[in-house]
Parts: structure tokens; C-alpha cells; sequence
């Protein structure tokens, strides 16, 4: 996968978390390389997509902001802002900053409720856990 012909130079992300920080106006055409091209490591793969964004825009910021409800009452709410600028040569610089609250999902803070198959409340009891040393 590369963004405007360049690797993306972190491996945590996934093709989907990538793709999801292009927004489809700004992707000019996407490219299928088959079997390389002079310059570019295919790192193995034959195929190779390009994702080409338009040039048109020098400067981008997205704020977006989350939050995930469980059935059992917890929440895990996040943030994200990330910023964009394109400088000359063709050179771009970008950064993020994301907060989050996530959950153990075997545990966490909030009420814990225990139901029969009849959904009829067994034991209601309130969590509050810590992480960390």
C-alpha cells in the first residue's frame, strides 16, 4: 500500500485505518502496480496499490471524536486531531494526536450485571478497576 507513492511508514496501521485518514474527495486515482517499477521495493508482494491524492489542497486539519457504549453501561470515549501541511518539493508534513479510554474487556469500571436466560437481573455489583504498576 502506498499513499502517493510512498510506503506508509507505519506498520501498526492496517490497509482499513489508512484508507480511513484519505477522505475520498481528496484522492485524485488509485494505481494497481503489478510486478514493480524502477525505484520502488515491492517488498515481495506483486501487487502493489497507490492511493493518488489531488494536489489541490495545501493544508488539511480533521478533528474527530468518538465514543463506544457497552451493554453493560461503560463507555469508552476518544479523540483525535490531525494535521496536515504540503510544503515545496512535493514534501509533506503531517502529525496526529489521539486520546482514548478503552476498556478491558474481562474487567473495567462501571456496573458488572449478571442475568439468566430469562434476562431476569441475577447479581448487580459496581467495577472500579486500575491498570498499571
Amino acid at each position: 500500500m502506498l499513499i502517493d507513492g510512498e510506503r506508509v511508514s507505519d506498520k501498526q496501521f492496517t490497509l482499513d485505518t489508512v484508507l480511513r485518514h484519505v477522505p475520498a474527495d481528496q484522492v485524485d486515482y488509485i494505481e494497481v502496480i503489478e510486478g514493480g517499477r524502477p525505484g520502488l521495493e515491492m517488498l515481495g508482494q506483486t501487487v502493489v496499490a497507490n492511493v493518488v491524492r489531488k494536489k489541490s489542497a495545501d493544508k488539511a486539519t480533521v478533528v474527530s471524536v468518538s465514543n463506544g457504549f457497552f451493554l453493560d453501561g461503560r463507555n469508552t470515549p476518544s479523540g483525535t486531531l490531525e494535521v496536515t501541511r504540503h510544503g515545496t518539493a512535493g514534501r509533506s508534513f503531517s502529525g496526529a494526536l489521539s486520546a482514548s479510554q478503552y476498556v478491558e474487556m474481562a474487567e473495567g469500571n462501571g456496573p458488572q450485571v449478571r442475568r439468566d436466560s430469562t434476562e431476569t437481573v441475577l447479581d448487580r455489583v459496581a467495577v472500579d478497576s486500575a491498570a498499571g504498576a
